[in-house]
């Protein structure tokens, strides 16, 4: 079909679609929902991004949008273990975003932090800090979008619940070097690999929970009721993730993790 040209105006960020081809859909029916990326041709023609149109959002979408954006950088960064300069551009970005957004929860008018929140997410999923990546995980997103096509929560919400318990799930020796990384660069933290490692992952709940992400799924009354559907359709086009290959079993052991 011929594609229609289309423009953009931001009034909340964390898609990043003002940079790119992405889109997600749920088939309601099945409690499926998947997301596909189509090439630049769909891209807006062009976008206004004016950090006093966000102004008004809700709180709760706000830093939805605020989690989404970092997972993106996050599904990007925990991948690969070549020393990478596009790692350190993800650094820079995600500092970035996290010293905004606890300026925006308590000034949401606060002009300069809502621009750079407004621009960590473009930078975040325009395919910029794909540059140079032997990988990227994604995981995180196919598992939480399943988790959001059942019970309807926001996308950024689930986000902010289920990374720390993916994060958890699959540290390993093979990988401890990117949490060691992340955890030294963005949360400067010291000890030992181990104790780095951890930590990290205590960090990044605790990011999320002072913003208001609740810390489990059954803080917002979602218990295991649908977990086999959840992780069969998580999986419907095979194990997912590079930082670790994850079947359904892995998902269901995440799943439990959060609860």
């Amino acid at each position: 079909n011929k594609i229609v040209p289309v423009g953009s105006i931001l009034t909340m960020v964390g898609t990043g679609s003002e940079m790119n081809g992405g889109s997600v859909i749920t088939y309601e029916e099945k409690m499926l929902k998947n997301g596909r990326v189509f090439p630049a041709e769909v891209y807006p023609k062009f976008s206004i991004l004016n950090p006093e149109y966000t102004y008004t959002v809700p709180k709760n979408q706000m830093v939805s949008g605020i989690f989404d954006t970092l997972s993106h950088l996050m599904e990007q960064y925990f991948s690969g273990d070549d020393n990478n300069t596009t790692d350190y551009v993800i650094e820079g970005v995600m500092e970035s975003l996290i010293d905004s957004a606890r300026t925006a929860v308590k000034n949401p008018k606060d002009y300069e932090a809502r621009a750079n929140i407004m621009w960590t997410s473009s930078l975040a999923l325009n395919e910029l800090v794909t540059y140079g990546k032997q990988s990227t995980d994604w995981a995180t997103h196919q598992i939480e979008h399943q988790l959001s096509a059942v019970y309807d929560i926001t996308h950024g919400i689930g986000l902010g619940i289920l990374t720390p318990a993916w994060m958890k799930y699959v540290l390993c020796e093979e990988n401890i070097h990117r949490f060691v990384d992340y955890g030294k660069n963005i949360w400067n933290l010291s000890g030992s690999d181990w104790e780095i490692a951890e930590k990290s992952i205590e960090k990044t709940r605790e990011f999320f929970t002072s913003l208001g992400c609740p810390a489990s799924l059954s803080e917002i009354n979602i218990d295991d009721s649908y977990f086999e559907e959840m992780t069969k359709n998580a999986v419907f086009r095979g194990p997912v993730g590079s930082m670790k290959k994850l079947t359904e079993k892995d998902i269901l052991e995440i799943y439990k993790l959060a609860l």
